[in-house]
């Protein structure tokens, strides 16, 4: 028996470690074939060293910067202690970025103390090496997780193997946004909220205490300060654990209640953590929120939002796990009274609060895209080991025999994990927008002029640039700069309109929302 129980142990721990490494190889293997940035990953920087460049201030006008001048500009700051620690204080007090709060910024301002460097490649390496510490701790957590809640040790591999090697999980790896922080916090506190059921139901009057109150408040704040939409998933979550604790617990008095007073709790810690943090609902996202909360808008876009939420997760999860997961759900109801387990009732109200809570996101997110549901993905696929180990249970109830019905499920389980399983590049979001593969090998004699409306869109383009450049507000001093360099290339938004009809133009290239033309007299 004991020797059973070793040999299963290694085999758990063999296949978590195998799983970690596969999932972490794919990580590198696609971050060397990230070529290009999403302009938000670099006011990612911008914003978290507190530059003005890219962000409302505009170069000054018709000056040669050369490449590696304008990059600093834009990217870098003081890169000492003393100089990181003075921008997390300008951050705390407002980071400058409505729809988002100060802690990723913070976070990702301390990863580049020290670290100055213009080269793409070494920026892509070092900001999301950050994203590998998140996805580090999260499987940590995700593995504690699966292994109080699932029964079975292939439940366990399966969980992890679906939740860590999926295109959305690495995708988000890759991203230099506050997602990936997002997805290991959720898993920290759906963990935390595990730990949370399991001691008050061992003893209720013991552990809803200060202390330990203080400590799940910290955990929800951080999670609600990862991003405005986990107050969404927070509140099903609180109000569902406070039904659950006023029913089993019984609390003698209500008003000193375990979850609330945490939920009270998290949000003054939010508050401490950035003072500025209801200003996000109050803007011009939370504008747009609240513009899509009425019958109008609802009975004109749920189709479309439905559809974009299937299309994402279909493409993204496969539609193998998203019917195996129906299935095993639906059988779950149908046979609850013979196969019921505490157990799977908190696996099913995590998995279907995650779907909740995408869903919701989907239909108020600005943009119907994989970034804003990418982060609860692990949570909402602690469904399909619990769906399949249901329809195992159901086929045991039959009485298939034994070799047939662990065939079968062995057969599913391959089955899910090679429909998530990446098969290319084109799987992977974040990598390649397109602009670095469109940009021309330059003439370094020819001066480059960059015409744009918008100065966010700095970081679209100075990332991409070898050779000096110009900055204009408007074309009117073109011909001036024509006639002092013969010819010149000029790049601007879409939103600029010059007036070129007087020159010699020659269509260079267009990409990620500029065009570049090459003019000369």
């Amino acid at each position: 028996m004991a020797i059973t129980k070793y040999i299963h142990r290694i085999i758990l721990w063999g296949g978590v470690s195998l799983i970690l490494l596969v999932a972490f190889a794919l990580r590198m293997y696609y971050l060397e074939q990230k070529v290009d940035a999403h302009v938000d990953e670099i006011l990612s920087i911008i914003l978290s060293e507190y530059n003005e460049y890219g962000w409302g201030k505009r170069f000054e006008e018709n000056k040669i910067f050369s490449a590696d001048e304008a990059k600093k500009a834009i990217l870098w700051n003081d890169a000492s202690i003393k100089g990181a620690f003075h921008d997390i204080y300008k951050l705390w007090k407002n980071n400058r970025d409505d729809p988002h709060t100060n802690f990723y910024y913070s976070l990702l301002r301390l990863w580049h103390i020290g670290y100055i460097n213009v080269d793409l490649k070494q920026i892509f390496y070092r900001g999301v090496s950050l994203n590998f510490l998140f996805f580090l701790i999260g499987f940590y957590f995700a593995h504690r997780i699966a292994r109080k809640l699932f029964q079975h040790n292939w439940m366990v591999l399966l969980f992890l193997s679906l939740a860590f090697l999926n295109p959305a999980s690495i995708s988000n790896t890759l991203f230099m946004r506050p997602y990936a922080l997002q997805e290991m916090l959720f898993i920290v506190f759906c963990w935390g909220l595990l730990c949370v059921f399991e001691r008050l139901k061992l003893n209720y009057s013991k552990y809803k205490n200060w202390r330990f109150c203080i400590a799940f408040a910290l955990l929800t704040a951080l999670l609600l300060s990862s991003g405005y939409f986990a107050a969404i998933f927070v509140a099903i979550v609180i109000f569902c654990a406070s039904l659950w604790e006023l029913i089993y617990c019984k609390p003698i008095r209500k008003i000193t209640m375990f979850f609330p007073l945490s939920f009270i709790m998290a949000i003054l810690f939010c508050i401490l953590l950035y003072p500025k943090y209801f200003r996000g609902f109050r803007g011009y996202r939370g504008a747009e929120v609240k513009d899509k909360l009425n019958f109008t808008y609802l009975k004109e876009s749920l189709l479309n939002n439905i559809e974009s939420f299937f299309t994402i997760l279909s493409s993204n999860l496969s539609w193998v796990i998203l019917t195996i997961t129906l299935v095993g759900i639906c059988s779950f109801f149908l046979y609850r009274k013979k196969i019921y387990c505490t157990k799977y009732a908190i696996i099913l109200f995590f998995g279907l609060s995650a779907f909740a809570w995408a869903f919701i996101v989907m239909y108020v997110a600005p943009y119907k895209t994989l970034r804003y549901i990418m982060p609860i993905l692990p949570i909402f696929l602690l469904l399909v080991p619990y769906a399949l180990n249901t329809i195992h249970s159901i086929l045991r109830f039959y009485n298939i025999n034994k070799v047939l019905r662990d065939s079968f499920i062995i057969l599913l389980c391959i089955w899910c994990v090679y429909s998530i399983f990446p098969k290319d590049k084109t799987q992977i979001s974040f990598i390649n927008h397109h602009i670095f593969e469109s940009q021309p090998i330059r003439d370094n004699k020819r001066m480059v002029v960059i015409v744009l409306q918008a100065t966010y869109m700095y970081a679209n383009i100075i990332p991409y640039l070898n050779t000096n450049m110009i900055f204009l507000d408007s074309c009117k001093i073109l011909p001036d700069i024509i006639s002092q360099y013969g010819e010149i290339e000029v790049i601007t938004d879409q939103d600029e309109k010059c007036n070129l009809n007087s020159y010699d133009i020659v269509k260079y290239w267009e990409a990620g929302g500029f065009k570049s033309v090459l003019l000369k007299k």
